[in-house]
């Protein structure tokens, strides 16, 4: 199957700014169709910023993010790869004080996405993907 629109970027978080990765991922989603551009655009920031967060509390030996966006017919799929912990320690939202100033995230993601799984890559990295259909 190939994909109508594919698109990719890469970038050390101690290189860039965090306006400058707005404006990227901006103009990466920027030619899907508007009934995904903005769910997207809100769970690609979540998970940018919980990779970001979680590289640095790790001090990982890579501070790289890839974002990766496939649009086919009948599916868009993004992917964001980090050299983080992934998610073993997650507690879902529900259990959580819903007054909290952070940690509502990733749930904000599944929220958002029509399906979202993680899977651990080759050396040490983690992919998230979110998959949204196109109505």
């Amino acid at each position: 199957m190939s994909s109508i629109y594919e698109k990719h970027y890469e970038f050390n978080i101690n290189d860039c700014t965090l306006a400058i990765i707005h404006s990227q991922i901006e103009q990466m989603l920027a030619p899907l169709p508007e009934s995904v551009y903005a769910d997207l655009l809100i769970a690609l920031h979540e998970l940018i910023i919980n990779s970001c967060k979680e590289m640095e509390l790790q001090n990982t030996p890579t501070n790289v993010i890839c974002i990766h966006i496939y649009q086919y017919t009948e599916v868009v799929i993004v992917q964001v790869n980090d050299s983080g912990r992934g998610l073993d320690n997650y507690i879902p939202v529900k259990y959580i004080c819903p007054f909290r100033e952070n940690g509502r995230g990733l749930s904000m993601v599944m929220l958002l996405s029509d399906w979202f799984l993680t899977y651990p890559d080759i050396n040490n990295h983690y992919s998230y993907y979110i998959i949204k259909k196109l109505y």
